[in-house]
């Protein structure tokens, strides 16, 4: 192969096994800029000091990444293990591996009745004017609520704290309540 096929290929092909390879750099930063100049990113090897190794991985985009060593966080089985950019996406091993086999879903559901007399310091009742059917003062409600907790001056705040008093106080709010018992 000629050699600008040869960069062609190491550029889209991801290389597995034991490959070392060795290029020279002037500082960190060029070292860094090398590094992650590189579509894949599995895993990584750095040698030199602990504290310069540290300091320099900090900065190195890798799944995984050894220090002084090589290919120990593959033989660490209780560590997560997969890549970056086009090396892949989630892992496998470790809680991480774990949770990436997993289908999760999130359930919310208002207690019955029964156990909110029970235990009156669970509540999750929804506030009348925004219960359904929705009454004509639950987009008042609603914006008083925002302005109130997410106004962006004082002003705002007591518009909000206006807008939930005429809600709550709204005489049609009074008959859709009538309606719902």
């Amino acid at each position: 192969l000629n050699s600008a096929l040869l960069k062609t290929r190491l550029l889209r092909d991801e290389v597995f096994g034991p490959v070392i390879t060795i290029i020279p750099f002037d500082d960190d930063n060029e070292l860094v800029r090398i590094a992650n100049n590189c579509d894949f990113a599995l895993g990584a090897n750095i040698f030199g000091s602990p504290p310069h190794v540290r300091a320099v991985g900090k900065r190195i985009a890798s799944g995984f990444l050894s220090h002084n060593d090589f290919a120990t966080t593959y033989l660490c089985q209780s560590l997560p293990m997969g890549g970056v950019k086009m090396s892949g996406f989630g892992k496998f091993a470790g809680i991480e591996g774990l949770r990436a086999l997993c289908v999760t879903k999130a359930v919310v559901e208002d207690l019955p009745a029964w156990y909110l007399n029970m235990n009156t310091f669970i509540r999750t009742s929804i506030p009348p004017p925004i219960c359904y059917p929705l009454s004509d003062s639950a987009f008042s409600f609603v914006r008083g609520t925002l302005r109130l907790f997410h106004g962006y001056s004082w002003a705002d705040r007591f518009t909000g704290i206006s807008d939930l008093l005429s809600a709550i106080a709204s005489p049609k709010r009074k008959q859709a309540e009538k309606k719902l018992q």
